[in-house]
Parts: structure tokens; sequence; C-alpha cells
């Protein structure tokens, strides 16, 4: 169990699975409901025993992020090392991995960029320049400083502010050539983590 914005007392992580207060019983317990609305799983927590009500949740727990960088990483390193077609890369990893995994992973034209950039990072000599923008023209890399390079697109930034959860992480696996950190701010949306915001450090700490 893991109690999340402590300060707030709000929001509670309990076998993988996320919590919201439901209601506070004169007797001192707090009842709890899963975020996912559609969802009647619950919990009562009276100081920090727990207690189930309905265990049963209608949907599969986040995806740790751990599970799905390291799917993303090997994606990656495929792009620097191999010069198959982005398409030949995603679905030999898909191959590879769970379906519950893959099924978090994010959408397939997402990916296949990710492989373009990596490929023109490594063109571009570490570069952070040549990807201002998106494909699509929206801005992309948003501060560049000597020691890192924070990135996001508008509408992951939409997805973060609307987002009542917030998980951070970082990995050294999947670092660009000439970097060697990428921290990522993630966004709890419909049950799923979402990376929204990149800082790609020069240092590790």
């Amino acid at each position: 169990m893991e109690q999340l914005h402590p300060e707030r007392q709000r929001d509670l992580s309990f076998d993988g699975f996320f919590y919201t207060v439901k209601r506070i019983c004169s007797n001192g317990d707090t009842h709890w409901r899963c975020v996912t609305r559609s969802c009647h799983a619950a919990l009562k927590k009276k100081c920090e025993s727990i207690s189930p009500l309905y265990t049963l949740h209608n949907h599969d727990p986040p995806t740790t992020d751990s599970e799905v960088f390291n799917a993303i990483h090997l994606i990656s390193m495929s792009a620097l090392q191999t010069e198959e077609q982005p398409q030949r890369i995603i679905e030999r990893t898909y191959a590879l991995l769970p379906y519950k995994i893959a099924a978090q992973l994010p959408p397939f034209a997402n990916l296949a960029r990710t492989v373009r950039r990596f490929r023109r990072l490594e063109e571009d000599n570490s570069d952070p320049s040549a990807f201002l923008s998106t494909i699509s023209g929206e801005p992309f890399v948003r501060i560049i400083e000597p020691d890192f390079v924070l990135c996001a697109a508008v509408a992951d930034l939409d997805a973060l502010a609307e987002s009542d959860h917030l998980f951070c992480d970082g990995t050294f696996d999947i670092s660009p050539p000439g970097f060697e950190q990428v921290y990522s701010i993630n966004a709890l949306v419909a049950g799923r983590v979402f990376p929204c915001v990149y800082a790609i450090m020069k240092n590790k700490t």
C-alpha cells in the first residue's frame, strides 16, 4: 500500500490499483473507490488497516513505468543498431511482449516517430534543435539549456493538466547519444499511464 499526496489524504495506491476518497464516516473510517469511474471496487481504511469492501475490478491495473520504458528502450536501441524499417522494428517488439504490456505502449504512429527521431538524433550528432517541433509542426522542444533539454507536445501538456495523478521516473537505458538520463513526468489517463513531459539530461543527477 502506498499513500499518494499525503498532504491532501485523497489518493491511495493498493495492490497496483488507484483509489480516491468516497466518504469519511463519523467513526473515523474512510471509504475509498477506484479512480476508474466505471469500476465499483472499493476499500475501507481505518488508521493503517485496510479492509476490501468490493475487490473485483473490471479493468487491469496500470502497467508499471519500468515495463513500458523497457519496451520503448528495445525499440529505440533497435532504431540505432539496425537499418530496419520502423514498422518492422515495432512489429518485432510487439511479438516479444506480453499482451498487457503491449497494450500500454503508445500508439503505433508515435512509436514509429520515436524510431525516426532517434535516427535523426544520431545523424545530427545529438543536436536538439533538430526536434524543435513535432511532425505536425507543433512545438516540442520547450527549453534548451547546457545540461538538459525539456520536451513536451501540446496535447501531452493538456493531458498532464487534466490528470489528477502524476508520476515521475528517470531512466538511463534509453538516453540518446550525448545524454545520460531521460526523466519523464507521466499522467494517469483513463486508468493508463502516459509519459507527457521529457527532460533529456546530460547528467545522472
